[in-house]
């Protein structure tokens, strides 16, 4: 049994970083973010208090942990939309943004609990967190769209792995992501959303022989068998490239081989 307890900080500079430059379109125009020239530092204060616990009860053994979380941000960087516009002629060509600090700041608290268990068959994940990601005071991020939320940050989220291995020949694996609710904007629309809970469920099963100088092994899977998925996808070359949650995939299912010397 371990009692933990820690305290961070960092900063991040004011500068352009990889998410920045990835460019996404709206209206089929290029979106680029650039930096306020006013754009200070970053801070965060971290805190965190937890506890572990490692078992045994025959034929397992496994371990608990929980923790509590809390940050604090200072001058959190945000982007503020539509800030102005790159033409050539009477043609659009990109759409800027500007990254800009909250001076009202921003925290994200929670709890988080994982265990986990090992058989000599069987194998067993499991995790949860629960979070509140919130600025400091309401904001208007688009005209009468106000909200306090850290845009994509779930209220909740967490996984469960399981391993069945009943011998060397034979292998099942089941994988299941939640993602719970959270607010996303949809910038064509210039409205915030609130999205629904997934759970992203994959399942798959190897079959493995064996020979003296090689090995063969074939496997059958599906992902996504759940066929949770956005229910809004927006199509066309006037969709916003960036408004995507959820699942990555649909329902598939597919089928592989190994041949190992």
């Amino acid at each position: 049994f371990r009692l933990r307890a820690s305290y961070a900080t960092g900063f991040r500079a004011p500068q352009a970083f990889d998410e920045d430059l990835h460019l996404s379109t709206l209206g089929g125009s290029a979106r680029i973010t650039q930096l306020s020239e006013n754009l200070q530092v970053e801070r965060s204060n971290s805190y965190n208090l937890g506890m572990e616990w490692d078992y045994h009860l025959h034929p397992w053994e496994g371990r608990l942990s929980i923790d509590g979380f809390y940050t604090h941000l200072l001058n959190p960087f945000v982007d503020q939309p539509f800030t102005g516009v790159v033409t050539s002629g009477s043609d659009t060509i990109a759409l800027l943004d500007t990254k800009v600090n909250d001076v009202n700041g921003a925290y994200v608290s929670g709890v988080n609990i994982e265990t986990e268990w090992s058989h000599p068959e069987w194998t067993v994940q499991l995790g949860y967190t629960l979070q509140v990601a919130k600025y400091g005071e309401v904001r208007e991020w688009y005209p009468g769209e106000f909200g306090d939320d850290i845009l994509r940050a779930p209220s909740q989220y967490g996984y469960l792995i399981v391993g069945y291995i009943p011998n060397e020949r034979w292998r099942f694996d089941l994988s299941t992501t939640f993602t719970g609710q959270m607010t996303t904007p949809n910038e064509r629309l210039q409205t915030l959303v609130r999205t629904p809970s997934f759970i992203d469920a994959n399942a798959s099963l190897q079959r493995t022989w064996k020979s003296e100088n090689a090995h063969f092994t074939a496997e059958a899977g599906v992902y996504n068998f759940l066929n949770q998925y956005q229910p809004d996808v927006e199509v066309g070359w006037e969709r916003d490239a960036s408004y995507f949650y959820g699942p990555i995939r649909p329902l598939s299912i597919y089928l592989g081989f190994t041949v190992g010397m």
